[in-house]
């Protein structure tokens, strides 16, 4: 017959303080895993598809202008490039898709060259107006950083790019588009000002709407 262990009042606390450091450190370790299952739990179903920071393109808007006239020699604009560039303010202010006004986020141009400042200048009284600084870090034919650098942005937002005709075409593409469903031949037409590109992207950044506008701003820009 086994004899009954007696353990003393001293001998007792020591076993339970044993068993209790053990069952704290168990808890310790399965802690993080009972943290990552609530975590879980409470991740609403689609989480996926709710745009997210950083994903630039996702329910984003990206309108595309050409740069306003040119002169005839310089670096900047005709007069009438200049009215042009001041009716930016109104047309923009007032611009709608859906009948829903736009909130313009940022302002982009092609970086001044020796040849042309022109992408900058048309959007500065815009600029000035909205408080918004312009961008312009990437020379025209470096289009495809400027798509790249949209896609870092904050998802959500409407953003107005001014750039050069002969390099809008691989702009379009490098945002997913396709130049040739909004230009004939898939180019930008010699000696047009007056259209406004809207490419339109759903809460995973896909392409799903692609349009060309005629501006009406000017005499003659309804032909």
């Amino acid at each position: 017959m086994l004899e009954p262990t007696l353990w003393s009042a001293g001998s007792f606390r020591k076993k339970l303080a044993f068993c209790s450091r053990c069952f704290i450190l168990q808890s310790m370790k399965c802690f993080p895993l009972f943290l990552a299952l609530a975590v879980f739990a409470l991740v609403p179903a689609g989480f996926g598809d709710v745009p997210q920071p950083g994903k630039g393109l996702n329910s984003a808007t990206v309108l595309i202008i050409r740069h306003a006239e040119d002169p005839d020699s310089g670096t900047g604009l005709s007069p009438t490039g200049q009215q042009r560039a001041v009716a930016y303010v109104k047309y923009f202010k007032t611009f709608t898709i859906d009948s829903s006004p736009i909130r313009i986020a940022a302002l982009y141009a092609a970086a001044d060259s020796s040849a042309s400042r022109r992408s900058r200048l048309t959007l500065q009284p815009l600029s000035q107006s909205l408080g918004i600084a312009i961008s312009a870090t990437f020379k025209d034919e470096k289009y495809a950083g400027l798509a790249a650098a949209i896609r870092t942005r904050p998802a959500g937002q409407t953003m107005i790019i001014c750039w050069h005709r002969e390099t809008i075409p691989g702009l379009v593409q490098a945002l997913g588009g396709d130049p040739k469903q909004l230009f004939p031949d898939g180019l930008w037409p010699h000696g047009v000002f007056n259209g406004t590109i809207v490419l339109r992207y759903d809460k995973v950044g896909k392409l799903i709407d692609a349009s060309y506008r005629k501006q009406n701003l000017m005499l003659g820009d309804s032909k």
